[in-house]
């Protein structure tokens, strides 16, 4: 439950975040020197946020398909910028990983494995 509710808490306020900054980068002279520290500093903003998602994910071992959502829409907006990186390569980690936790998966298929004997017990 903590865990959603800091993931809600991170796609709004950096959503909201981001689409603040790119509201000031578009009023402002994009040439600048004010617009492109701005820009340097969103773009560390996302970067940080996206990396800590991401060690956070390979860490506990499996994402859920929320939070890979989740971490996609932040991508987005971090590439909607041009800004890439290593992002492409570590997005993919995350997306060859587990969707559920192993234990989980493991008790599942012994639960089917018992309810199908069962069935045929029962035959």
């Amino acid at each position: 439950m903590e865990t959603l509710i800091f993931l809600i808490t991170a796609v709004l306020g950096s959503n909201a975040f981001t689409y603040y900054v790119q509201y000031r980068l578009n009023k402002k002279n994009k040439e600048s020197e004010d617009g492109e520290l701005l820009q340097k500093t969103l773009a560390s903003v996302a970067y940080g946020t996206i990396s800590n998602e991401i060690e956070r994910l390979l860490t506990k071992g499996f994402a859920t398909p929320d939070e890979r959502h989740t971490l996609n829409i932040l991508f987005d907006a971090y590439k909607a910028n041009g800004w890439n990186g290593d992002m492409d390569a570590r997005m993919e980690k995350v997306y060859r990983m587990r969707t559920d936790r192993a234990d989980e998966a493991e008790t599942a298929e012994s639960a089917c494995k018992t309810e199908a004997t069962d069935e045929r017990k029962v035959s």
